[in-house]
Parts: structure tokens; sequence; C-alpha cells
């Protein structure tokens, strides 16, 4: 199992929801770097699972998640 990394990058993983995002989020607590590009099964709520789940992020990429959008920064 992948535990502790700082980095992850999961483009195109079309059967990524947010329950599964979320599993692979609270087993690294470490992530500084997240890219989900084209993830489009995650929605909005995405925002709120990675902002409890990971405190040191600098960097996130969620270009082409179809079901992101604006809304949720409101």
């Amino acid at each position: 199992a992948l535990h502790d990394l700082d980095g992850l990058v999961l483009s195109k993983c079309f059967q990524l929801t947010n329950e599964s995002a979320e599993i692979m989020l609270k087993r690294n607590p470490n992530l500084q770097t997240l890219s989900l590009l084209g993830s489009i099964k995650l929605n909005n709520n995405i925002f709120q699972l990675v902002g409890q789940t990971c405190k040191f992020l600098r960097s996130l990429s969620l270009a082409r998640c179809l079901q992101v959008n604006d809304k949720a920064l409101e």
C-alpha cells in the first residue's frame, strides 16, 4: 500500500470518485502536490475533502474535472 507520499499524480483516472479519493487522501496526509486532472467523477465536495486531509498541500490541479466548478469556493 502507498502511505506517506508527498506528491501524487492521478491524471485521467476516469473512475476516481470522491469516496475513493477520500481513502487515498486520508492515507497520505503529507501530500504537498496533488494532480487529479481529468478525474471526471469528482465533484465540488473534493475541496472540503482536500482541505480537511491535506494540511501541507501547496499545489492542486483539478483541470478538466468537469463536475468541479467555482461554486465550491463561495
